[in-house]
């Protein structure tokens, strides 16, 4: 009788344990991707924000310079120079603390980012030269803000389950307008 009253226990019993334990893997995974992502934005938001803000500043700053005639003094276009290049190496220090975070379909495109971002020196040595124009040197610039959304792009499409995504694509379209309105308004 014991015996049999063991076996009526133990078959809810297992049951019940591997109910629980598919529940809390199926949670688990989905909280776990959830706190890497927001960890990955945490970490993100302030250096790219600042590199987006510098490198748009510095495009201004080359595009009013290349566009006045007799060319004005270099004071404000080096302080955004300066300014741009402290963006770009924490914006790189960022990259290197966050790889493990980022998912693997924003590579190619942060990869893009990078090999632009390098290029900058060269724009800056044909904009002293007076060897670009100002539309040109302006479309070199803006290659690089449509890098930096084609990797918000490409991690935006691993995360759109989180509830986190609507506002996430919001804020993007939001800040995608807003570069647009900028390049119009030069």
């Amino acid at each position: 009788m014991r015996f049999t009253l063991a076996g009526l226990l133990v078959v809810p019993l297992v049951s019940l344990v591997a109910l629980w334990g598919f529940a809390a893997s199926s949670t688990l995974s989905n909280a776990l991707h959830e706190h890497n992502y927001n960890r990955l934005i945490a970490l993100s938001s302030t250096p790219t924000d600042n590199l987006v803000n510098q490198v748009s500043q510095e495009r201004l700053q080359t595009f009013t310079w290349l566009s006045t005639d007799p060319r004005p003094s270099k004071v404000q276009l080096t302080a955004s120079r300066n300014r741009t290049d402290a963006a770009v190496s924490a914006y790189r220090r960022m990259l290197r603390q966050t790889g493990g975070l980022r998912p693997s379909s924003e590579k190619p495109a942060q990869a893009t980012l990078v090999r632009l971002l390098s290029r900058l020196p060269t724009i800056r040595a044909s904009v002293d030269a007076e060897t670009l124009s100002a539309a040109t040197a302006f479309q070199a610039y803006s290659n690089i803000m449509d890098a930096v959304f084609a990797v918000y792009s490409a991690s935006e499409q691993v995360n759109s389950n989180l509830s986190v995504d609507r506002q996430t694509d919001a804020s993007m379209d939001a800040a995608q307008a807003l570069e647009y309105a900028s390049r119009e308004s030069a």
